[in-house]
């Protein structure tokens, strides 16, 4: 994965997601499977507060259980295991995260990215406190990432999708690292965490 020298403290996330609190229209959101999830005002988005895990999308039945190289919508269990996917949420390839967000949510693209994190960052930089102890958005559900038959960094990295096509990777420097993955050719079989974030009307 490439590296932009865009770095934010997730922490700064962290302590968002737990002062914004859910946002005021939609406290919670409902997959196309009709799993019902937690949301969070971060500034004037609204996100999801967990990692999605629906096995159908948006003009599909189901997504297949993936594999090494899949190339169609596919999802993987973190680390392998189905009794992951409660609390972790699913993994997905580029296909199947293009469809996994219901009507009136979509897949961040890099700018939503960017201005959630920037928000973020600015949140941070007000805060006195001990940071350690904030409450967390990311950091319990730390999926890891699936690649060509192997799981990586379970319960220590999230790896988001981004909507965006041959954009740089972002991450942070925080304690666990949270890299948004954009898409290219070489990655789109890459299973990846997936967090909706809500159209503007």
């Amino acid at each position: 994965m490439k590296k932009l020298s865009l770095f934010v403290g997730i922490i700064s996330l962290f302590f968002v997601a737990s002062a914004q609190g859910p946002c005021p229209d939609a406290a919670t959101m409902k997959d196309y499977e009709g799993t019902e999830y937690k949301t969070v005002q971060i500034g004037k988005q609204c996100w999801m507060r967990e990692n999605i895990r629906a096995t159908h999308g948006k003009y599909i039945d189901r997504f297949v259980q993936g594999y090494a190289n899949s190339t169609a919508p596919a999802f993987y269990y973190p680390d392998g295991d189905e009794k992951n996917a409660e609390t972790y949420g699913l993994l997905y390839n580029y296909h199947a995260a293009q469809a996994v967000c219901p009507s009136d949510w979509h897949l961040p693209n890099y700018d939503e990215y960017e201005t959630m994190m920037n928000f973020c960052q600015q949140y941070y930089e007000s805060y006195k406190g001990d940071p350690k102890s904030a409450p967390t958005f990311f950091k319990e559900q730390l999926a890891g990432y699936y690649h060509f038959n192997v799981y990586h960094d379970f319960g220590k990295q999230i790896y988001l999708w981004s909507a965006d096509y041959h954009k740089t990777d972002v991450y942070d420097n925080w304690y666990e690292s949270a890299p948004i993955d954009s898409s290219d050719d070489s990655n789109h079989s890459k299973g990846l965490s997936v967090r909706c974030v809500k159209n503007v009307e």
